[in-house]
């Protein structure tokens, strides 16, 4: 057998394996606390350019106390809320979201677990929790339950790397982060109907989701809570008819929020049949005014961003 020096602590090891410090080393890194044999699932997804992102645009941007289901790097639920409530509070409003499409989700949250809220989560088969910090008994609970991995994240350290690689064929496609940000004095309302604060909040709220959801893109929310989302389809309609369904009657007096312009006025058609109070969108498209027409005459109040987020 051939042996080699660690280059950390210098023991002599069977070459091809790694060295149990370099194990430790890992784990105070990145704090897993239940390892198995999926935990280089958890990092890969941790040192992931998806998280990376959705760790400054959801969890340092949106409230105090923040959940975010995730699958495949797609927003499936979030909810934010902006005053210091009880966790299990924010919790049970995020559950609400989506209490399908968690099974087997990531949890994210910017505060700290405690043992209310980790009740909760070991009622469900999750794959990841990802926050601040654990109190110890939220860990005995947690750790309790098989296949889970409990992950602590700085949310408030600066992300170094601002750049995402692909590969395409023989080559890399290097591309820079979208970082880009819209506040409320940015939007430019479009319609004869006027948002309210209340409005542009909830409208901010949608934009911040709906950046991260692969497009096309669409996002229907109220309340700070995602409602419904209609994630990777080939159009823009489509996209708005699948979050729509999965809002359902919640859908009367909601913001959807699309991560690009629409190209016709079908979507707006189709929020209009569903309730929907105000639309938040880049525009751009040559055909704007159609949308705004359809706006107008139902009552709707749209602003632009001028920014397209279009994520692939």
């Amino acid at each position: 057998m051939i042996y080699k020096r660690c280059g950390r602590c210098g023991k002599r090891i069977p070459s091809g394996s790694r060295c149990p410090c370099m194990k430790q080393r890992d784990k105070e890194r990145y704090r897993i606390y239940d390892q198995n044999a999926r935990d280089q699932k958890s990092k890969t997804f941790y040192d992931s350019r998806e998280w990376q992102l959705t760790r400054s645009d959801i969890l340092s941007a949106c409230g105090i106390d923040v959940y975010v289901y995730m699958t495949e790097g797609v927003i499936l639920a979030a909810d934010t809320v902006h005053h210091i409530i009880p966790l299990k509070e924010a919790w049970d409003k995020a559950y609400a979201a989506d209490p399908i499409s968690i099974f087997g989700g990531i949890v994210a949250v910017n505060d700290t677990v405690d043992e209310v809220v980790a009740a909760e989560l070991h009622k469900l088969f999750l794959e990841i929790v990802i926050a601040p910090a654990f109190t110890e008994k939220a860990l005995e609970i947690l750790m309790a339950k098989k296949n889970i991995r409990l992950m602590t994240l700085d949310i408030n350290k600066e992300i170094v790397n601002k750049q995402r690689v692909m590969g395409v064929n023989d080559g890399l496609l290097v591309q820079d982060i979208d970082f880009g940000e819209v506040k409320a004095e940015d939007l430019v309302c479009v319609t004869e109907t006027k948002p309210t604060a209340e409005d542009i909040e909830e409208l901010l709220f949608g934009w911040k989701v709906v950046k991260n959801v692969k497009s096309n893109a669409i996002v229907i929310s109220k309340g700070n809570q995602t409602l419904g989302v209609g994630a990777g389809q080939m159009n823009r309609v489509g996209a708005a008819k699948i979050a729509l369904e999965q809002a359902g009657e919640k859908s009367k007096g909601s913001y959807m929020s699309s991560d690009a312009f629409f190209p016709m006025p079908d979507t707006v058609e189709l929020a209009v049949k569903h309730g929907v109070k105000a639309i938040i969108q880049p525009g751009g498209s040559i055909k704007d005014q159609l949308s705004i027409d359809v706006c107008n005459a139902h009552g709707i109040a749209m602003v632009f961003t001028k920014m397209r987020h279009f994520k692939h």
